[in-house]
């Protein structure tokens, strides 16, 4: 151990000499090269000298002391917490079905002993405005598909989300299979992509958008966000939306003009077959 010690000093007085040695000869060379000075003493004890070296262990102090504040101010901020649904929609997402919670003796904030990201089941979460607090949507994904929670597993979700929430009534937490959107639309493009080429990525647009509803909380599908997805396609002229209309799974259709807020928390699009939804059109 006391090897390991010395060894350390070592490194440390090093490090603290080297970076002494490099403010020193920084403000030596300002110093010396500063005609209206007139240093003309070559001593290495001249009142300058000495000066100068006494002002470089002073940055180097300096230096250190700010390192030090914003080391600790980091730390005080990831220490706290942001009370907005942002933030415990990410720390929410967290939760490791079938692990118990810890709390720190000094932050008192619970914390999984090993953290596991196999037991972090829950895929999508989204946060609405309830009548007296927030309401929770969430659900697993298998396949890459959202799937609603066990009995089990939401049972065990909602004991660590009353450990984990801010004071305040209790906060619904819903799970159940997704809501359902099929929106046609065409899309005008430039032929010099071929549509071989164009097809592929508009899917993609299409689908990414519909499975993006609940990202960072968010728990509404807007028709223009969902067309502007599209439009930032390479290749894509203008786009069209001519139908929209979403549901949920026990319910029947009903046309979005403008936004759609899911009743599970997340869509998906119940046509899988996209060419009974998207009509291709040259420019």
């Amino acid at each position: 151990m006391s090897t390991r010690i010395s060894e350390i000093l070592t490194d440390l007085r090093t490090s603290v000499k080297e970076r002494v040695t490099e403010i020193y000869e920084y403000i030596h060379g300002e110093v010396t090269t500063d005609v209206e000075l007139d240093l003309t003493s070559d001593s290495n004890v001249a009142d300058w000298e000495l000066w100068v070296g006494v002002m470089s262990i002073a940055s180097k102090a300096q230096e250190d002391t700010m390192q030090q504040a914003k080391e600790d101010i980091t730390a005080i901020k990831n220490s706290g917490i942001g009370a907005n649904k942002v933030f415990f929609a990410t720390e929410w997402k967290k939760f490791q079905y079938g692990d118990s919670l810890l709390i720190d003796d000094e932050t008192k904030k619970y914390f999984y002993e090993t953290l596991d990201s196999d037991k972090q089941i829950i895929k999508r979460l989204a946060i609405s405005n309830g009548v007296n607090s927030w309401e929770l949507r969430v659900a697993k994904e298998e396949n890459d598909k959202p799937v609603k929670l066990t009995v089990d597993e939401l049972n065990a979700f909602r004991s660590y989300v009353d450990a984990t929430a801010p004071p305040g009534p209790i906060i619904p937490i819903i799970s159940r299979d997704s809501d359902k959107v099929n929106t046609t639309m065409t899309v005008y493009y430039d032929p010099i992509v071929p549509l071989a080429t164009l097809k592929p990525l508009v899917e993609a647009a299409y689908l990414e958008y519909i499975a993006g509803v609940d990202i960072e909380g968010e728990s509404k599908y807007y028709v223009t966000r969902h067309k502007d997805a599209i439009q930032l396609v390479e290749g894509v002229d203008d786009v069209e939306v001519t139908l929209s209309q979403a549901r949920p799974d026990d319910g029947t259709y009903a046309t979005v003009n403008r936004i759609y807020e899911p009743i599970s928390g997340y869509l998906e699009s119940e046509e899988e077959d996209l060419d009974m939804l998207i009509t291709y059109v040259t420019i």
